[in-house]
């Protein structure tokens, strides 16, 4: 009898077995499928962080971009509303006063040409209003040697040396600008990342010093607060004005220079004129920027704002300007 219910027991679960492998099988599967799934949410996740990362990094060069154009415009409408309208009302300068304008913007404004020549090949209406454009490129020229050649360019010596001990002014700038480019030529990865964190501590502690120049504290202060947001950004930022070594010519075709508004290249249809392309580059009145997401090493980087430049093109009069104005609003009335 007791054999009987032994074997009876041993059947039971023999029979059910098959059912337990069923269920474990079945549990198995659900576990593979939420993992799966699980896995499918974190790509899923992970493709949307970078997309936003990306659109991110796109909206904050926009925003570079914007303000990049602004401090430039800042100049512009400062010297519009302070510095003498007219070309004429430079006469009363000597000579060499005219000649240490255009040495005073080296890298801005080509330097073989004398007052009178320089002036010449300016084309209407540039060549009536050149003072506002030659203090306008003395400012940015300033703002872009001041505040974006070196990046720490606030740092200073301590404040607690003694007279005679002090650092020279911006010795301690240029130590630690030296330190970032040997960073730049071994890991620039790494130099970006030292460079970010040194300026965004730095910033916190940093007095303006924009109340002390000639321009007044608005635009200067606008100057600073760009550069600084600049330099505490990931990446690697070069600005491009005249080469020193080689004369440069202007072509419409590239992306990195473009001629000012009051040459008046561009038609109702929004192509440019060709009339330029080959002459001479004369004055850069604001540079072009170019952003590296890395280093330069490794991409071509992104045009913020193209040099806007003026172009030698003397033989350009008013009455040119003014056929050429009245071309494009009977084109724009058709």
């Amino acid at each position: 009898m007791e054999k009987r219910q032994a074997r009876s027991k041993t059947a039971k679960k023999a029979r059910a077995k098959p059912s337990q492998d069923k269920t474990g099988i079945a549990m198995k599967r659900e576990a593979s499928k939420k993992s799966e799934t699980a896995a499918t949410l974190k790509a899923k996740i992970a493709n949307l962080e970078a997309e936003y990362a990306a659109f991110r990094a796109e909206v904050m060069e926009d925003h570079t971009t914007y303000k990049f154009f602004g401090i430039f415009q800042d100049a512009q409408d400062w010297c519009i509303n302070n510095i003498v309208d007219s070309t004429a009302d430079l006469e009363g300068l000597s000579p060499n006063e005219k000649q240490s304008i255009i040495r005073g913007l080296e890298g801005y404004c080509v330097q073989d040409l004398d007052w009178d020549m320089l002036i010449g090949s300016f084309p209407y209406p540039i060549c009536e209003l050149a003072p506002s454009f030659l203090a306008a490129a003395l400012i940015v020229k300033d703002w872009m040697e001041r505040f974006v050649d070196n990046p720490f360019w606030y740092f200073t010596g301590g404040s607690d040396q003694k007279d005679g001990q002090n650092e020279s002014p911006g010795s301690v700038a240029q130590a630690m600008l030296h330190v970032y480019q040997q960073f730049l030529e071994v890991n620039p990865i790494s130099g970006s990342y030292w460079k970010r964190e040194s300026v965004r501590l730095a910033s916190s502690v940093h007095k303006s010093q924009a109340s002390s120049t000639i321009l007044g504290p608005r635009a200067y202060q606008n100057a600073e607060d760009f550069t600084f947001r600049l330099h505490a950004s990931d990446g690697y930022f070069k600005y491009r004005e005249l080469c020193r070594s080689a004369r440069l010519f202007f072509d419409r075709q590239t992306p990195w220079i473009k001629a000012h508004d009051l040459h008046s290249l561009e038609g109702f249809d929004g192509d440019e004129d060709s009339r330029l392309d080959g002459h001479r580059v004369l004055l850069v009145v604001s540079p072009a920027g170019v952003r590296f997401r890395e280093a330069p090493q490794y991409e071509e980087g992104r045009i913020l704002q193209p040099a806007r430049v003026v172009v030698e093109h003397g033989e350009w009069t008013k009455e040119d300007d003014v056929k050429n104005a009245a071309e494009y609003h009977r084109v724009a009335e058709v």
